[in-house]
């Protein structure tokens, strides 16, 4: 991996400021292998697709992490992960929709996709904290969210906690933007 890349992720993902991460190597090609025998026998037995016949977010929000470490970083010319070895996941990520000048969207302001972000059917309308949540938090309190996943933690996110349930934290950001977190490798705290 370039130094460039490195150094632009390690914020994000601190597992690459690990001392010994080059001796983590031997592991990362047979959980490669563990995720796609997935992808080709559990998620595209009902299709063409993740969901069926036809594309949908799931395939755009997987596909591109596959495709990249497959196609753009190569692996695909290593042993065990030929479209051989993973018929289905090979077509399956060249039948993504590839980004091109005509296909590209509108440009519109940050006004605009606040509005639009806000207004969405994914967006977070159910507000409130649930009064059984062991956190003691409430809505409103300046909080902070991070990942737990990681050997170091990276820089959190922060913002007004607007949402609390069993499901998921929301925090609001200073901008107005608001993101949701599931419980599961995350960590809320009161700043």
């Amino acid at each position: 991996m370039s130094t460039e890349f490195l150094k632009d992720r390690e914020e994000l993902f601190s597992i690459f400021n690990r001392p010994d991460f080059q001796a983590l190597r031997p592991s990362a090609p047979p959980e490669l292998r563990q995720m796609l025998d997935g992808v080709e026998n559990d998620f595209l037995t009902l299709g063409s697709w993740i969901g069926g016949d036809t594309c949908s977010i799931a395939d755009i929000h997987a596909g591109w992490m596959i495709k990249m470490v497959l196609q753009t970083l190569d692996v695909q010319c290593e042993p065990s992960f030929s479209e051989k070895d993973f018929p289905e996941v090979h077509a399956w990520i060249n039948r993504l929709p590839i980004q091109t000048a005509e296909k590209d969207a509108e440009k519109i302001s940050a006004e605009d996709t606040k509005q639009k972000n806000s207004s969405s059917e994914y967006a977070a309308k159910d507000i409130g904290v649930d009064h059984s949540d062991p956190t003691g938090l409430q809505a409103g309190m300046y909080v902070s969210v991070g990942t737990t996943d990681d050997a170091k933690p990276g820089r959190p996110q922060e913002g007004k906690l607007v949402r609390l349930s069993r499901r998921e934290m929301v925090i609001e950001l200073g901008n107005g933007h608001r993101m949701r977190f599931p419980w599961l490798g995350f960590v809320l705290k009161r700043v």
